[in-house]
């Protein structure tokens, strides 16, 4: 069993400060601030299960309304929904964002939980999946029409919609993004390479009318193949054309986006020399999974993460034209049986991982890194923050401070209580430690105290 442990103050319960802010920060402020409120010690506990005997522990859940209000405010976060909900204008893209707010939901009472998805069993919230001919996932069961969560998707369907000329240019706006089809869509030069691509523009084209998606598509139909003469036809048709000019250039675009898209949710996985069971609590915290078997202890190293590029890369640079005249043709574009040919794909894909996996690619990857391991313990923190409030006390912040300073109050919310009275940590820890020793976001925490890449974190150490 091991244990996290920091000080942080119910000033916001838990205060985290970029090490890139600590050294200009006035630290009088903090110190003045800190010193009038109550600070307290987190224990979270990760790896094998443990029981506790002689002694009675009870979980702090939300009220039903308590429980809306705060996953409301999580799910319509910029990571998320969106304030306006607009990344979530269909159940498949609500699931999607899902998620980000487990740790939310985690909190909620039964009652919460059926007031926001028309059933408190949280097991079936993502079984009930509806799949077209091609596997793709095109509804979901719950949140039920007439829940709290889907009348914000069916008013926000309404609400969030484009006309055909803010269609054409969000959509447009959106696939030459560099992580979508390139500027000059050199990302997405046949239609095979473009349904791939797309995905990440589905909650854009959601969005649109029908008039919009003709114009952009050809027809009405938001899954069809695009026609010639449409407006993504024509950009699929001119990208391949100045590709095909600048193949070599072609080629490392794709290289790029495909390990950058194949790291970018779960880093960890590409972060030579990070640990396999930090890499699990990732996939647990992305997968909205409960962790319950025994992590493997073991460190990730350039071998395992060249095997999960290729695992994820081999078919799209292998098979990419460009990157066989690139490595292979010495600039002549191959038949469709030199792109077919299996050696000639790993040979392709090792070139180009060797091309491409240098310095620059492996300080982007920390950088995505640093992104997850500042969210997750962000995420972690409000987690802490939102139980502490509602049990320190019983809810009341003048109680929970009069408990700690007023007649007779213990000095410190980390005092353990006596025989006659119950201390402040005790309360907390019997509200919150079953809420907090679950949470995988805390998990992560636990398993990465310390500074991870560029980022590090202060808590507040300060006992009156």
């Amino acid at each position: 069993m091991h244990f996290f442990q920091k000080t942080i103050g119910l000033m916001a319960v838990l205060c985290t400060i970029p090490a890139a802010h600590a050294a200009t920060a006035r630290p009088a402020i903090v110190t003045n601030a800190a010193s009038r409120m109550p600070t307290m010690v987190v224990k979270t506990s990760y790896g094998a299960a443990t029981t506790t005997t002689g002694a009675t522990t009870s979980t702090a859940l939300l009220a039903n309304a308590e429980c809306i209000d705060a996953y409301r405010e999580c799910i319509r976060g910029a990571d998320a929904c969106g304030e306006n909900f607009e990344e979530c204008t269909t159940k498949v893209l609500f699931h999607g964002k899902m998620p980000n707010c487990l740790s939310t939901l985690a909190q909620c009472s039964s009652a919460g939980v059926e007031s926001l998805f028309g059933t408190s069993n949280v097991a079936a919230l993502a079984s009930g999946a509806t799949k077209n001919t091609y596997g793709e996932i095109v509804d979901y069961t719950y949140p039920t029409d007439g829940s709290v969560l889907g009348q914000m998707i069916t008013a926000a369907a309404i609400s969030n919609q484009y006309d055909t000329s803010t269609c054409v240019r969000r959509m447009t706006s959106c696939l030459k993004k560099d992580t979508v089809c390139g500027s000059d869509f050199e990302l997405c030069t046949t239609n095979k390479e473009f349904r791939k691509q797309r995905v990440f523009c589905d909650s854009t084209l959601a969005r649109c009318q029908s008039d919009g998606v003709i114009e952009l598509l050809g027809s009405s139909n938001r899954t069809a193949v695009p026609t010639a003469n449409s407006r993504i036809g024509e950009m699929i048709a001119e990208g391949a054309a100045l590709a095909a000019v600048n193949a070599v250039s072609t080629c490392y675009k794709v290289i790029d986006q495909c390990v950058l898209g194949a790291c970018a949710e779960n880093p960890y996985k590409c972060y030579e020399n990070s640990n396999q069971s930090v890499a699990s609590i990732v996939d647990a915290i992305n997968n909205g999974t409960e962790i319950t078997t025994e992590m493997v202890d073991s460190v990730i190293n350039g071998a395992s993460i060249r095997a999960y590029i290729k695992n994820s890369c081999l078919d799209t640079v292998g098979s990419n034209k460009y990157c066989y005249a690139t490595f292979l043709g010495n600039g002549q574009m191959p038949t469709n049986a030199q792109l077919r040919d299996e050696d000639n794909q790993e040979e392709i894909f090792d070139e180009a991982y060797a091309s491409r996996m240098n310095a620059g690619m492996k300080a982007k990857i920390a950088e995505l890194v640093n992104k997850f391991d500042t969210r997750a313990k962000q995420k972690c923190t409000e987690t802490i923050k939102s139980c502490a409030m509602r049990v320190c006390g019983g809810g009341s912040g003048a109680a929970c401070y009069s408990l700690v300073y007023g007649a007779g109050g213990v000095g410190s919310i980390n005092a353990s209580g006596t025989a006659s009275k119950t201390g402040p940590y005790d309360e907390i820890k019997s509200g919150c430690s079953a809420i907090v020793n679950t949470d995988n976001n805390c998990k992560y925490a636990a398993a990465n105290p310390n500074s991870t890449g560029t980022y590090s974190y202060t808590y507040i150490n300060r006992d009156a």
